[in-house]
């Protein structure tokens, strides 16, 4: 089944969405960070790992990384902790004065997720928040051979990094759940 409204990422992104796009994920990021520090408590294991493949990888090398599924807030709070481990990074090496925040904050480093599109794309300005902060409508059970799934692959092919939550959905009983393969 086609998506039930239009695509929602221009053919040629304008340095206008470029921008509002970094924005929003900026934003997005920023407010994640402070509940990350403040307002939960988290354990990274082998994260300077996950620094390492975002930052330094070869601008021509696609990146997927997959992560267990747990609320809502999995994806930006996945976004704080690439940043807190960034400026952890910065911090333990003395590098704050030499290395630009825009190393960081460059629009094409950034993950691009895939979200249902029958949960997180429902309304009009759902779909223009969601699509600015590079996260691509995929409708469940229409298998791989869909056009988010295509793009996803393109974006694959540029070197960009494609984050997923394997079980295709939230597990709230964190119990190990069978992984969603498609058709």
């Amino acid at each position: 089944m086609p998506l039930s409204f239009d695509w929602p990422f221009p053919e040629k992104p304008s340095i206008l969405y470029k921008a509002v796009s970094t924005i929003t994920i900026g934003l997005v990021g920023s407010f994640s960070k402070f509940w990350m520090k403040y307002l939960s408590s988290v354990r990274i294991e082998n994260g300077e790992f996950l620094l390492n493949a975002v930052l330094n990888r070869h601008p021509d090398r696609p990146l997927i990384t997959v992560a267990n599924h747990h609320s809502c807030m999995d994806d930006p709070l996945l976004i704080a902790i690439v940043i807190n481990l960034f400026f952890n990074r910065l911090f333990k090496y003395f590098l704050a004065a030499t290395i630009p925040l825009r190393v960081f904050w460059t629009r094409h480093r950034m993950r691009w997720a895939l979200g249902a599109d029958d949960i997180v794309f429902t309304m009009k300005k759902h779909q223009l928040f969601f699509s600015l902060g590079k996260t691509i409508p995929v409708t469940r059970g229409d298998g791989v051979y869909q056009r988010p799934m295509n793009f996803a692959l393109e974006q694959l092919n540029q070197g960009g990094w494609i984050h997923i939550f394997s079980e295709g959905k939230v597990n709230l009983t964190k119990e190990p759940m069978r992984l969603k393969w498609g058709k």
